[in-house]
Parts: C-alpha cells; sequence; structure tokens
C-alpha cells in the first residue's frame, strides 16, 4: 500500500482540526440564535427546523398561577454546556395580554444566546410537551450587569394564545431553581406576575472556543493553496520534484 505524502497527510490535518472546531461551534451557541451580551438589547434568532437541540436534562417543569401556564425545560448539548427553553401560554379572560418575560438574576457569568422556534413541539421533553405556539420575541435585551434577561412579545400573547417556544442558550453545565417576572396588560390594568417558578444556569460555565469568522476562509484558504502545491508537485517532472 502506497503511503500517503507528508503533504497530504498535513491538508487531512487541517480539515480534521478545522472540523472539529466547527462541530464544537455548533453546540454554542445553539444554531441560529442571537448572542447577546451584557447592556444589550438583539432580535432573537429563528432556530431552524431540523437543528440538533441535544438531550433533555431532567426537570422540566410548569408553573400554574391563574391564568398563566409557563413552561421551562433544558437540553444539555454534547458539549456539556444547557439551553434553557421556555413557553408561555395566557390562560386569562378576552382582553388581557402578556408582554414581557424577564430572568432571575443568574446569567452574569455566563455567555449567552437567544432566540425561538416555530415548531416547538418538536423540543424532546417528553414529560411535559411543548406546543408550537404563536407569539415570537420580537426584541431581548440583557442589563448592564448581565445577570438579568428579558423577553420582549411584540403586540402580546393573547388571551388563549401561546408564546413560541422561546430559548436561552448559555455555556453553563449546571441550573439551579429561580424566580422569573411576568408583565401584561388588561385593558389599562398592569398585569404583574413576580414570582414564577423556573430554571437557570449556575456553576461553572465552559470556555467558549470560537472560531473567527474569518477563521474558516483563511483555513479553506491554506488548504487551497496546499492542494494546488500538492497537485503541481504531482505534476511535474521527476527532475523538478526533487527541487520542491
Amino acid at each position: 500500500m502506497k503511503k500517503l505524502s507528508r503533504p497530504i497527510l498535513t491538508i487531512i490535518a487541517l480539515c480534521a482540526v478545522f472540523f472539529a472546531a466547527q462541530a464544537f461551534a455548533q453546540n454554542y451557541p445553539l444554531t441560529g440564535t442571537t448572542s447577546l451580551s451584557p447592556g444589550q438589547t438583539v432580535i432573537p434568532g429563528l432556530v431552524p427546523p431540523g437543528s440538533p437541540l441535544g438531550t433533555a436534562v431532567p426537570p422540566t417543569t410548569i408553573a400554574s398561577p391563574p391564568g398563566v401556564s409557563f413552561r421551562t425545560g433544558m437540553v444539555r448539548q454534547a458539549s456539556g454546556t444547557l439551553d434553557f427553553y421556555f413557553q408561555l401560554t395566557n390562560n386569562l379572560s378576552a382582553g388581557s395580554v402578556f408582554t414581557r418575560l424577564s430572568t432571575g438574576a443568574a446569567f452574569a457569568p455566563y455567555a449567552t444566546s437567544v432566540g425561538f422556534l416555530l415548531n416547538g413541539s418538536s423540543v424532546p421533553f417528553v414529560a411535559l410537551p411543548f406546543l408550537d405556539g404563536t407569539a415570537p420575541p420580537v426584541t431581548a435585551d440583557r442589563d448592564v450587569s448581565g445577570s438579568i434577561i428579558g423577553f420582549n412579545f411584540g403586540p402580546g400573547i393573547l388571551s388563549g394564545t401561546s408564546s413560541r417556544v422561546f430559548v436561552i442558550s448559555t455555556n453553563a453545565t449546571t441550573f439551579t431553581g429561580s424566580a422569573f417576572t411576568l408583565e401584561g396588560r388588561s385593558g389599562t390594568s398592569t398585569i404583574l406576575f413576580p414570582n414564577l417558578p423556573s430554571l437557570a444556569p449556575s456553576g461553572p460555565a465552559v470556555p467558549v472556543a470560537t472560531v473567527p469568522e474569518q477563521g474558516g476562509s483563511v483555513l479553506l484558504l491554506t488548504l487551497g493553496v496546499a492542494g494546488l502545491w500538492v497537485t503541481r508537485r504531482i505534476a511535474a517532472p521527476p527532475a523538478l520534484r526533487q527541487l520542491t
């Protein structure tokens, strides 16, 4: 069996490094989500249908004060990081609307990225299935300390409807209980649920191994140049090969 030349082995090694880095990048952040840093307001990204979401982690919780259904679930990625999924259902009387959900003060040490799903029922929470829903978050914000993340719902989550499933992708590895705050209105009155039980990140964070945006292009260019060099060397007469 003919041995592979050193240049070809080098190209194979570079390809392995590149695709390994790309595979890790798929774990954090979740595909389609939008990075959210302290002090920012962003538009949550759309998680494409069929994206690998990871493995569901118990517990899945539901808070049900009068008129509200609030689901929380977690998914662990292959890298060990956790993504937190949420969904709100408005069971109040006609004319009521939910407009904002704020997390507890738990996110400061972590990298976060936010998004929503059109096919929320596909999230792998068997014990407490989520719904597809209809109302997506239109913006998400994070306070300057990085601790609290808020989701804002455009015209709002109307009576008898559910939000789209929305997600905070993190580099956290463990979780703890937390209390979220739901805001809304009914006519001219304010709706406030200040202590909705939920889950939030805790413990150590996985270092975020990022591939610079231009990194993939640079590596591919390097591979292309190396491939061209190998092709020219193979095509060259034997006498010239000894000089390269």
